[in-house]
């Protein structure tokens, strides 16, 4: 039975621990495709995105974050960048970036893959650029984000209550 979207958002878990199991390239993309449909400012779809599977790159740049051990042993992971135009705004398009990831998180649930953000490699472009032999000039790292099957269950979170986070209201 199809799982309905409020399912798969309530269900999305941060994983830390994967299988060797590599995603085949067509889901991969459909869970790709699924980020760059989000909205982004004036259509600009900053997002661009570099996919690793070389265990000896992911080795490098675990080596480059405070949080490694999990991130060494990922059978790939997505690099995600912003292209970085001076024309508009940087923070505008880091808030369609961030819908660009959350739609590939959810997409990966969906699928019933694991994945978490790694937010740690925001300011790390230029030591991981050595590694990965792809072209990111005129590009900023943004984060990575692991993805795979997980490794055991996932554990319930205590339920939110939305009040919680509402500050105020203006009637």
């Amino acid at each position: 039975m199809k799982k309905t979207v409020d399912e798969v958002i309530r269900n999305r878990r941060s994983t830390r621990s994967f299988t060797d199991y590599i995603i085949p390239d067509q889901e991969l993309m459909e869970i790709l495709s699924a980020g760059i449909s989000a909205p982004s400012g004036k259509n600009r779809k900053p997002w661009r995105f570099v996919i690793v599977r070389n265990s000896e790159t992911i080795k490098h740049i675990a080596r480059k974050v405070t949080y490694s051990r999990f991130i060494r042993n990922m059978p790939q992971m997505i690099l995600v960048y912003a292209d970085n135009d001076d024309a508009y705004p940087f923070e505008k398009d880091l808030i369609g970036i961030g819908a660009c990831i959350e739609n590939i998180l959810l997409s990966a649930t969906e699928k019933n893959y694991g994945s978490c953000v790694i937010g740690e490699l925001f300011d790390k472009h230029d030591d991981i650029s050595q590694y990965i032999n792809v072209n990111t000039a005129g590009l900023k790292l943004i984060c990575g984000i692991a993805i795979g099957r997980s490794v055991g269950t996932s554990v319930d979170r205590e339920p939110l209550n939305v009040s919680d986070y509402v500050i105020g209201r203006v009637e």
